[in-house]
């Protein structure tokens, strides 16, 4: 009984000492409080583990390792990743480019999804004869194709021989609506893996190093990129007049619209974004080096 009381003891006092920090084999205690806020919740998950052993009145200690390394997956819960320096970029803080990033984020991606779903990609012909379609419905033909896809009529038109020039025309936007929708699906669901990013950045956790993280909003902007770019090169669509409309034996090109246009805008806003996303990792990284040195000093 006396040796399980001692030991209590010794126990109730190492936690007290392991609340002021603790420094390797030498036994030297040194304090690992900073000027975050989060002092309690780092602590939390970089204490050392501790073992009492009541036969020998005695405690043992497992040195956890803390550092700031990114490729450290050694902890077996989730922890702050590091302190995010206070520093400015343009005069501008450091979570007001988070805010910015990731509203411009939610607002490209809000914004790809309404050209995905505008009726108004392409257009052809004017006054009574113009029609207007879809990234892959004629939401504006007349007739049998109304609201129909362009894979159906495409289908539909390449069967018949007589209709050399609908099956050109409505071959080439099947093509290019599905390439484009593929393509931009994919670039969606990067997206969310780059918002999840700056979420977690601005939480302080860590979520992927940072060199994936700029490699993954790379991708998406090319994704992007490539989609619209194929678009085009499939389609042939154009800007200026479209007044001929194609018919059984003839094919005439087609105009971009709306879809497109918005396309290329969200695709230059990604890229802006991306652009700031690097330059500020790139200068945090600098900042968190700095930190790096004088805390082991």
């Amino acid at each position: 009984m006396h040796r399980k009381w001692t030991a209590a003891v010794l126990f109730i006092k190492y936690i007290n000492m392991s609340h002021e920090g603790y420094r390797g084999e030498s036994g030297t205690h040194q304090s690992l409080r900073d000027n975050s806020d989060d002092l309690d919740e780092k602590n939390k998950y970089e204490r050392p583990r501790i073992f009492v052993d009541s036969n020998s009145n005695s405690i043992h200690v497992q040195e956890v390792q803390v550092d700031f390394d990114e490729q450290d997956n050694n902890f077996e819960k989730p922890r702050k990743a590091e302190i995010n320096p206070n520093f400015e970029l343009n005069r501008v803080p450091l979570y007001c480019w988070w805010y910015l990033i990731l509203f411009l984020l939610f607002a490209a991606l809000c914004i790809i999804l309404g050209c995905m779903g505008t009726p108004r990609w392409v257009s052809q012909g004017k006054d009574d004869t113009k029609w207007m379609g879809g990234m892959l419905r004629c939401g504006g033909c007349s007739g049998s194709w109304e609201d129909e896809l362009y894979m159906d009529i495409a289908t539909e038109s390449c069967d018949d021989n007589d209709y050399s020039g609908f099956c050109s025309t409505f071959k080439d936007l099947r093509d290019g609506g599905t390439a484009y929708a593929i393509l931009e699906a994919v670039c969606l669901a990067v997206m969310v893996i780059w918002i999840y990013k700056v979420i977690m950045l601005i939480r302080g956790l860590r979520f992927l190093s940072d060199i994936v993280s700029i490699l993954i909003a790379a991708f998406a902007v090319v994704l992007h990129a490539a989609a619209i770019g194929i678009w085009y090169g499939l389609t042939g669509a154009k800007y200026g007049s479209c007044d001929d409309v194609s018919s059984i034996s003839d094919s005439y090109d087609v105009c971009a619209n709306h879809g497109p246009i918005l396309s290329i805008v969200v695709g230059c806003l990604l890229f802006i974004v991306f652009l700031i996303f690097i330059s500020i990792l790139k200068k945090r990284f600098k900042a968190r080096e700095v930190k790096k040195e004088v805390e082991l000093s």
